[in-house]
């Protein structure tokens, strides 16, 4: 297939890596913010919130550290793809290539940073005297759910902000309310069982929290039922999107 040949799978890994070193090229702390920009939420939100929910919640700063990550990853690398398309122009307008890989480029920059973030989880989980067992050999499946679930969404948001500006300013303001409707500081046993609960359970992003919890805090792997079906519902998803930006692809350089 056109676009699974060679030169392009090449282009997306050079991609990858020039996006990887210019994010973190002019930072003083470069690629060490993958671990302090989770500690430091983690910091401010355990200085709030500990109070209350450390007596009940067991493993607490694990336990926000495992829910600060995979937010952090799936807000930074979904806000960092919806203008993609527009900040490299020249290359949406001029190139000959499928234009999705400027997205996948994005995103996977940011995967990188998402797996030094885990293994920070790990050391802290280590640290703070949490058993750490096999169950750690299930974590890159929560990387490749994670990746799977922020690439459909990146790659519709980034062609949604082509047609409709907006979309930036909308998403921002949908990721502060995502921040509360995920259990990242709270459990999700605190909602009780009415339509707040409800909404929780149907959260994905809450879903890959919760795997990530369950395999660094109570040692357990997430059950291959619950990880098979948010595996085929991202894929299909992932489907549409990238189907849905292959068909207006030709529309995107009169756009941007």
């Amino acid at each position: 297939m056109k676009r699974l040949r060679r030169e392009y799978v090449e282009l997306l890994a050079a991609m990858t890596v020039t996006e990887f070193s210019r994010a973190n090229r002019r930072s003083f702390f470069g690629v060490l913010w993958s671990v302090l920009n989770p500690f430091l939420v983690v910091a401010v939100l355990f200085a709030i919130f500990h109070y209350r929910f450390a007596g009940e919640i067991e493993s607490y700063p694990v336990y926000l550290l495992a829910g600060v990550v995979p937010y952090s990853y799936f807000a930074g690398a979904t806000s960092a793809s919806i203008g993609v398309l527009q900040s490299m122009k020249s290359l949406t307008v001029g190139a000959t290539f499928p234009k999705e890989i400027l997205v996948l480029g994005t995103v996977l920059a940011r995967t990188l940073d998402f797996v030094l973030a885990l293994a920070f989880c790990v050391v802290v989980a280590w640290v703070t005297g949490v058993k750490l067992g096999v169950s750690l050999l299930a974590l890159p499946v929560v990387v490749v759910l994670s990746l799977l679930l922020t690439l459909w969404v990146s790659v519709l948001l980034a062609l949604s902000y082509v047609f409709v500006r907006d979309v930036r300013n909308v998403y921002q303001v949908f990721l502060r309310i995502l921040f509360v409707a995920t259990p990242i500081f709270y459990a999700p046993s605190l909602l009780g069982e009415g339509a707040a609960r409800r909404v929780v359970d149907l959260n994905p992003l809450a879903t890959l929290i919760g795997f990530t919890r369950s395999i660094l805090i109570d040692g357990r792997v997430p059950s291959a039922t619950a990880v098979a079906t948010f595996f085929a519902v991202n894929a299909v998803l992932a489907v549409v999107g990238f189907e849905a930006f292959r068909r207006l692809e030709p529309s995107l350089a009169e756009r941007v």
